[in-house]
């Protein structure tokens, strides 16, 4: 008679619950990763929308003063999916300093927000004339 244990049931589920368990681990780490990049991805796209917003206000900015020497700007103006503040100053040189900041609301919270300045100039046609551009944000 055979003194060594032989007997191999279970060894199957064992071998199984250690596949399991890998392809689990495997199946989390890659739903993760794509949920970050998913997340990142939004984050953009919220960035991407608030500059053109912002941008959107200078060339509002532009447009008006090119009408009317005396526009001084607009508070919480509802553009596309956000809304745009923009402010403008004249200093003692004449030139027109522009600030407009675009913004992405949920609700009460700010989701996502870009600020564009701008320094402009009437020239004696009426045009307006650009002298700079700067983009931040806040």
């Amino acid at each position: 008679m055979n003194s060594r244990c032989t007997d191999k049931r279970g060894s199957a589920l064992i071998a199984a619950l250690v596949y399991l368990a890998v392809v689990t681990a495997f199946a989390t780490a890659f739903i993760t990763a794509i949920d970050r990049g998913m997340d990142i991805q939004h984050t953009a796209e919220r960035h991407m929308i608030c500059r053109n917003l912002a941008q959107g206000g200078v060339d509002l900015a532009i447009a008006e003063l090119g009408k009317d020497p005396g526009y001084s700007g607009t508070r919480a103006m509802p553009l596309g999916e956000g809304e745009i503040t923009v402010r403008v100053t004249r200093d003692a040189e004449g030139a027109y300093s522009i600030a407009s900041t675009g913004q992405l609301r949920d609700g009460a919270m700010i989701r996502a927000r870009y600020s564009a300045r701008a320094k402009v100039r009437l020239t004696e046609n009426g045009a307006v004339e650009g002298l700079q551009w700067v983009d931040s944000t806040p």
